[in-house]
């Protein structure tokens, strides 16, 4: 039986067992690329180079990854600060609103507190994202035998609800594994 594997820079995997087994996906954090937009419209902009400048103390990431954008004020008022982390594989966006009487460094902390969670753990993939993955990992299972598996938090109610319908319309199989405060999702086909 043949045995391959291959590593790519970033940290994902792709494996294949013998001559009729499809690829393996595993979803791993390395190698992101980060950005921080602040989104304004119908408000003062300093509200928004308040918010990123406290991300950016509190990050101590280069300037250069941090921007204002401005909307057209009929869309607003309103503002959301927004963090993208995007590897090769996976993109996490962490979002905060701005609410009426609610500060922009409060809005800023909403926000990395979501981001340092993430940052602090080897878990490439958050919870909202989670059960957004299963569908179409579940149709690579169904049409072409690949297999995959993804490191998350906890599942959400969501997500283990999705679980359910999708082994129902597709042949695969999901495997749900919790281990001290992480989950790892398989899906292969039956």
């Amino acid at each position: 039986m043949d045995n391959a594997s291959s590593s790519t820079a970033n940290g994902a995997r792709s494996a294949a067992t013998g001559p009729s087994a499809g690829p393996f996906w595993a979803i791993d954090k390395a190698g992101p690329s980060t950005s921080v937009t602040a989104h304004i419209a119908g408000l003062p902009p300093t509200i928004a180079h308040r918010e990123l400048h406290a991300v950016r103390t509190r990050l101590n990431w280069p300037q250069d990854l941090f921007h204002v954008q401005a909307h057209d004020d009929r869309l607003g008022p309103g503002n959301a600060l927004c963090l993208e982390i995007a590897s090769e594989h996976v993109t996490e966006v962490f979002t905060a609103f701005g609410q009426k009487g609610i500060s922009a460094e409060s809005v800023a902390g909403d926000l990395l507190e979501q981001t340092e969670r993430y940052l602090t753990t080897d878990i490439p993939v958050g919870e909202y994202l989670a059960d957004q993955l299963m569908v179409p990992l579940a149709l690579a299972a169904a049409t072409t035998g690949a297999k995959s598996r993804y490191r998350t938090y906890p599942l959400s109610a969501h997500s283990t609800t999705n679980i359910t319908p999708i082994q129902r319309f597709l042949p695969v199989q999901i495997d749900v594994q919790e281990h001290n405060r992480m989950t790892e999702v398989s899906i292969h086909p039956q």
